[in-house]
């Protein structure tokens, strides 16, 4: 079967990168991550997860969970080819490989959304523990991250699918970004692009999303000096609480439905 030993091909493939020193391994995912996060679009469902399974790999060797089996081994064909790949491409070290892989993180998690309510339970599944691995491993970082790329990419996400699955992950995104990088997160011209789908998620009928959203609108309406002085000065439109309540004011006078229904919780 054609499938089959295709199948058992990528497996060893995989087997070599993880055999090989952890640079190597390193610079063969900066290297591979694109094509991989191209095929979570893939019409073909055997594709979209086993570019899941490879990429939820590699964020483990990324995180160094994986440091204890990257010792080199006797090179095999398919070992030496792959220590061929990562000899030749320049700029191996360590910084140079963490600044393209956060360079690709907005894609990165752009595909693992497509997949997140997929129909097939295998792949959605394997899609939540790599949206899980990838949070963990932002929030583990000490270093930026390119928070506005990023946030453009989970409002294009909520914005092309309408699915509480991927709501609910892009808004546990946001949360976290909030909590890393409060000082990107919380300027004036993110936060007019945030508003907009946050608010919307309130009206949808589904209470776990709509709480996923007033927990975002918690942290937002918490953000603490210099960033309400920041505020302040530039509009007057008054601190982070100030600005969040008063949309909260026009939406309830908007939607009085949803004062009705959820006043209370909001």
């Amino acid at each position: 079967d054609v499938r089959h030993n295709a199948d058992a091909v990528l497996n060893d493939l995989l087997k070599a990168v993880k055999s090989n020193s952890q640079a190597s391994a390193l610079q063969i995912i900066s290297s591979t991550a694109g094509i991989l996060v191209k095929n979570c679009f893939a019409n073909d469902a055997c594709s979209r997860l086993i570019a899941l399974y490879w990429l939820h790999d590699f964020v483990g060797i990324q995180m160094n969970e994986t440091s204890a089996d990257l010792e080199p081994s006797a090179n095999s064909g398919t070992e030496v080819r792959l220590a061929e790949i990562a000899e030749g491409n320049c700029g191996s070290s360590k910084n140079r490989l963490s600044e393209s892989w956060m360079a690709s993180l907005p894609e990165l998690v752009g595909g693992t959304l497509h997949c997140i309510d997929d129909r097939e339970e295998e792949i959605a599944r394997m899609a939540i523990d790599m949206n899980s691995a990838l949070l963990d491993m932002v929030q583990a970082l000490e270093e930026e991250v390119p928070v506005d790329p990023l946030v453009d990419r989970l409002i294009r996400s909520m914005e092309e699918r309408e699915s509480m699955a991927v709501r609910t992950a892009c808004l546990q995104w946001i949360c976290m970004l909030l909590s890393h990088s409060p000082a990107q997160m919380l300027q004036r011209s993110l936060l007019h692009r945030l508003f907009d789908p946050i608010f919307q998620t309130l009206v949808l009928p589904e209470e776990q999303v709509v709480v996923a959203a007033l927990q975002v609108l918690a942290q937002i309406m918490s953000g603490c000096n210099p960033y309400k002085d920041r505020l302040e000065e530039e509009d007057g439109a008054g601190d982070l609480f100030s600005v969040v309540t008063q949309r909260l004011l026009q939406l309830f006078a908007v939607e009085r439905r949803i004062l009705e229904t959820r006043g209370r919780l909001m």
